[in-house]
């Protein structure tokens, strides 16, 4: 029996070479394993890092994007309203004319535009009495038919009735005309650039 012995150990002793070979294998391909998937590991975090990065740049760029259009469109509504209180500031000022005021005004306009000969005109009561042989002499003088004045009178501005067709300059439709111009000039005056808000 002894020999059974010697066998038995060497098969045991077989066994525990191969066993710390396979266990070694074992450890070593664990080890391998381990460090691909920590290679992995880290080009996922790589990854995931670098996307977050890329979203933190894009949010503050959307943060940005929006606080510039916040701003742009305050200074736009800050604009806007100064420009209607120019043009209540221009309503105000052409409504509370002086008789000398509304006369040039009045000789300035019609000096400008085409109307017919004995067109009738139509002025606020506030301006009668108006001196139409001066108002004529001086519109005769630029070229322009003779008006006739009407004992009718409007609220603001005037009117002109013709055969061919009334004109009507009340203040409103006078600015309201011009508004687009008037808005242009505002703009540039007031905020030094050539654009329509």
């Amino acid at each position: 029996m002894p020999n059974i012995e010697n066998l038995t150990a060497k098969v045991l002793a077989i066994a525990e070479v191969k066993a710390e070979a396979i266990i070694e294998e074992a450890n070593r391909e664990a080890q391998v394993i381990l460090e691909q998937g920590a290679k992995e590991t880290e080009k996922d975090c790589e990854l995931i890092i670098k996307k977050a990065e890329q979203e933190a740049i894009r949010l503050a760029d959307l943060a940005v994007t929006a606080k510039k259009t916040e701003i742009r469109k305050r200074v736009l509504a800050a604009k806007q309203r100064t420009i209607s209180n120019v043009f209540e500031i221009v309503r105000e000022q052409l409504k509370n004319m002086n008789q000398n005021e509304y006369e040039l005004f009045l000789w300035k306009y019609l000096s400008q535009i085409d109307y017919s000969e004995d067109d009738v005109l139509m002025i606020p009561s506030e301006y009668q009495p108006i001196d139409i042989y001066a108002l004529n002499s001086k519109l005769n003088e630029a070229g322009k038919p003779t008006l006739t004045l009407s004992s009718q009178n409007v609220l603001d501005g005037f009117v002109l009735i013709g055969d061919d067709a009334d004109i009507d300059n009340g203040l409103e439709e006078l600015i309201g005309y011009y508004r687009s111009d008037l808005e242009n000039f505002i703009v540039k005056s007031l905020f030094g650039k050539d654009v329509v808000v």
